[in-house]
């Protein structure tokens, strides 16, 4: 007799109905799981805190609940799950669940508290990816580390209260979720991280960033101390011209060839943007020219129709005059991006060197 084939389960409900029938149905196969999603209210879970069968096909897990309740001694517990790699809890307390970390390679969680999730990092050894969101700082995470994590390359966390801690011999990739710049010290946080772990960041991210409450000359030292970075992402709001005008300098970024903006706001003019494409198309000894530029715009910037708000853009023509004859597969011509409508939906401004020009491509896609 053949196995079952493996079962691909997602469940989001707040009926507590609905989720004891999807249990009732599904946990007999529980061999058989293999990508589970379960968004539900705590109490929902409570056969999974009764089950103690084995879940051999098991390659990811997403639970999710509200506020991260938990009650004491109402524990999910999957031990052997052998195939175990990616756990996400973007809402579910690490003190409910009980499984072996030390398998994981990628993990998304966001804690209120420091223990326990710091010491359930700790045993994490295996990380290649984290997303960790730890909305505490100050004296509670005095004890935390510090402590390695020897395979991590990718790193996005909220704050940087885990920068303080951790040791990271391989990271390249690091992206900083900071909605106040006076709520921590990130240069001398990142610099220490740095110092520690001798790690080469080469692709650099700040989302709900807060441009106009960090000065030039804070963001030219940051900016300093990762000067092996190729990439930077950016999110805008207003009062970010200070910003661009440092990537302009030219013993900023030697290295950077992407430039990735996004439009938080919804209100940018991208004219100081474009200002640092023209720089950064130029040729300095020592310095990469940039190749890409990738421009995300808000939700809210996006109109289809005269009655909503619409991107303010520098016409392309101004930009790169001898490409502009050879964008036939736009949908506008180049004379219509004075302002440009974007419909609904997230678009893309994709500007990237052709290999055998000196002038980059430029594309529009979704």
């Amino acid at each position: 007799m053949s196995d079952p084939p493996p079962l691909d389960l997602i469940l989001a409900t707040n009926d507590p109905n609905k989720a004891a029938s999807f249990f009732s149905e599904t946990l007999p196969l529980c061999e058989s799981w293999r990508d589970v999603e379960l968004r539900l209210p705590f109490d929902s879970y409570s056969p999974l805190f009764a089950h103690t069968g084995h879940f051999p096909l098991l390659r990811t897990l997403t639970l999710s609940t509200e506020s991260n309740v938990w009650r004491t001694g109402q524990t999910i517990t999957i031990r052997n799950a052998p195939l175990l790699r990616k756990v996400t809890f973007p809402a579910f307390s690490i003190l409910a669940v009980d499984i072996p970390w030390e398998q994981l390679t990628r993990l998304t969680i966001q804690a209120h508290v420091a223990n326990p999730a710091v010491p359930t990092l700790r045993r994490c050894v295996n990380l290649v990816r984290l997303d960790f969101t730890l909305t505490v700082f100050g004296p509670e995470l005095a004890d935390a580390g510090p402590f390695t994590l020897p395979c991590l390359k990718t790193l996005r966390t909220a704050g940087t209260s885990i920068l303080s801690f951790i040791t990271t011999p391989i990271l390249e990739r690091l992206s900083l979720r900071i909605h106040h710049w006076d709520d921590i010290d990130l240069t001398e946080s990142l610099q220490a991280l740095l110092q520690r772990s001798a790690c080469s960041i080469q692709k650099l991210s700040f989302h709900s960033f807060h441009p106009a409450a960090m000065s030039s000359v804070e963001f030219t030292t940051f900016l300093g101390i990762v000067p092996s970075v190729d990439e930077i992402e950016l999110a805008l709001s207003d009062g970010s011209d200070n910003l661009f005008a440092v990537l302009e300098e030219e013993d900023v970024l030697p290295r950077l060839a992407t430039l990735r903006i996004v439009d938080a706001s919804g209100q940018a003019t991208f004219e100081a943007a474009f200002d640092v494409l023209d720089k950064r198309r130029e040729t300095v000894a020592g310095r990469a020219v940039l190749e890409s530029f990738v421009l995300t715009l808000a939700q809210m910037a996006c109109s289809s129709t005269s009655s909503r708000p619409t991107c303010s853009l520098r016409p392309l023509d101004q930009v790169f005059p001898s490409q502009c004859s050879s964008l036939t597969a736009l949908p506008v011509g180049p004379g219509d991006f004075r302002r440009l409508g974007l419909g609904t939906c997230h678009w893309h401004i994709n500007i990237r060197r052709h290999k055998t020009t000196k002038y980059p491509r430029i594309m529009i896609y979704k």
